[in-house]
């Protein structure tokens, strides 16, 4: 999961903070999508940051509840990558 995490937060351009978020328990979309505005904040998002993740983990929560575990924009450069 960990190079998941990574791969989705790099994707996004949020890739600086992987380490801090799983030093804090936030190891997969599931635990990450559970962060608070200020559970971020205290982990030292910029609040364009936060943002950016909020949009993607709140356009992504009707996918989840229908088994699609990637940040939109990931899968989509996933599929540029992989035809």
């Amino acid at each position: 999961m960990e190079n998941h995490l990574r791969s989705n937060l790099q994707t996004l351009g949020l890739g600086q903070y992987i380490d801090v978020l799983q030093q804090n328990g936030f190891v997969d979309w599931g635990t990450l999508s559970k962060a608070r505005e200020e559970d971020l904040g205290r982990l030292g998002f910029k609040l364009g940051h936060r943002r950016r993740l909020q949009r993607e983990l709140a356009s992504n929560a009707l996918g989840c509840r229908c088994g699609v575990t990637a940040p939109r924009r990931a899968v989509y450069a996933q599929n540029l990558r992989h035809p």
